[in-house]
């Protein structure tokens, strides 16, 4: 497979990748600002998320930022969590210009001449959408309060990336103003195009147009020591719903942390669909469940490895926690064959190469490796590395989860 790219550092400290993927017949942008809900201000939660917002309200070049986007056969798409702000503009590839411009102009235009009276109503858009996907849901409060019980009030994960409503509610136009001002700058942003372009000129493009925003810098933040353990122990909540949930949260070590990996393949063993050790016993053998699943999110501080069920009834709910720490302790004692974890690479390969035929979940892989390295040389070492992985390094996964306290998460269901 052909993974060929091009790059640049310009003079004002912004980062520009151009990858020519020609097969896709589209083009699409990933503008990556490197800050994230990890950098809202005390008292100030959510103000990453609301920016992300206002990115879309327009400037004085282009107001109707969408309009023009659908007019040009293109759409458009962003997302915040803990570590960065993303933007991902698709269109057809005549149309890699306009995607360069809409971006530099409101890098340039929207932390300088925000509209007030826009910003009032992302405001409320931002709110109504906390009330939407949160508090309107069974369990949604569940998820706002996992934050800050894994990691407490003071770290810069402690707070949930869609913030509180006090916070929204009392953000002035001057506040956000200077968070756009301070972190949506060059040398902040990571741009990434891919698609059936040619990538010198693209390049050169985009450096015309970025250049122009000028030299910025941003504040050092500190970074906290990695935590093994969550603050809190258990969070509850009993709801009218029709299903229980339990949820086990464990922070694990930060992205750059090579042991990650083998938590990776540790969350394929134990769930993966038909053959994981989880899914079989819980779901298949003893019915306990209509769902068992894992997952790992890999953060810049502390990743986290979770696993959610819904038992069949609250009095089962005790039956799979068991189940999952009798896993754990079989894994961890290396009482699991050699094939589950050669099983466990080869699909880890095999998805990450499926994900490079898609040129979104493509342009994904770039911009989540370029969170963490300066450049995209060493991608393929990503995959290679898995392949060292024994049965020992997931041993040692598992004995990580079981010297190290999970949060429980029990929604009851009334």
């Amino acid at each position: 497979m052909n993974l060929t790219f091009h790059g640049t550092k310009l003079a004002n400290g912004m980062r520009i990748f151009a990858h020519q993927y020609p097969r896709c017949q589209m083009v699409q942008t990933g503008l990556m600002f490197h800050s994230g809900s990890k950098n809202d201000p005390p008292r100030g939660s959510g103000y990453a998320h609301f920016c992300e917002h206002l990115m879309f309200t327009g400037t004085p070049s282009y107001p109707d930022f969408d309009a023009l986007m659908s007019a040009h056969g293109g759409s458009n798409n962003a997302w915040t969590d803990y570590d960065a702000t993303c933007f991902v503009n698709t269109a057809p590839p005549d149309a890699i210009n306009l995607l360069l411009e809409l971006e530099a102009d409101r890098v340039f235009h929207i932390p300088t001449s925000l509209n007030a009276e826009k910003f009032e109503i992302e405001k409320d858009v931002v709110r109504n959408e906390l009330r939407e996907q949160y508090e309107s849901s069974p369990y949604g409060s569940l998820m706002l309060d996992l934050s800050p019980a894994m990691f407490g009030h003071d770290h810069p994960y402690g707070h949930p990336v869609i913030g509180n409503h006090d916070d929204i509610e009392s953000a002035s136009y001057e506040s956000i103003r200077s968070f756009l001002k301070t972190w949506y700058t060059p040398s902040n942003a990571t741009l990434v195009i891919i698609g059936d372009i040619d990538p010198y000129s693209v390049i050169e493009k985009a450096k015309t147009l970025f250049l122009e925003i000028g030299e910025s810098s941003y504040p050092d933040l500190t970074v906290p020591e990695p935590r093994t353990q969550p603050v809190r122990t258990e969070l509850k909540k009993d709801a009218i719903a029709s299903y229980e949930y339990l949820g086990m949260e464990w922070l694990v070590p930060p992205q750059n942390d090579d042991r990650l990996k083998s938590f990776s393949l540790l969350s394929d063993i134990l769930c993966a669909p038909r053959t994981g050790l989880l899914y079989k016993q819980v779901e298949l053998e003893k019915k306990l469940a209509t769902s068992i699943e894992s997952d790992l999110q890999s953060q810049l501080f502390n990743s986290f490895f979770s696993i959610s069920s819904t038992p069949n009834t609250n009095q089962e709910r005790q039956k799979v926690i068991d189940c999952v720490f009798e896993q754990l302790t079989k894994i961890a004692n290396c009482q699991i064959p050699d094939k589950l974890v050669e099983q466990a690479k080869k699909r880890h390969k095999l998805n990450w190469l499926l994900g490079l035929e898609d040129v979104s979940c493509r342009l994904d892989i770039l911009l989540n490796w370029l969170q963490n390295h300066d450049s995209l040389d060493a991608i393929w070492s990503k995959v290679r590395s898995y392949e060292k992985l024994n049965t020992k390094n997931i041993a040692n996964a598992a004995q990580w989860l079981l010297n190290n306290r999970p949060l429980m998460i029990h929604g009851r269901a009334l």
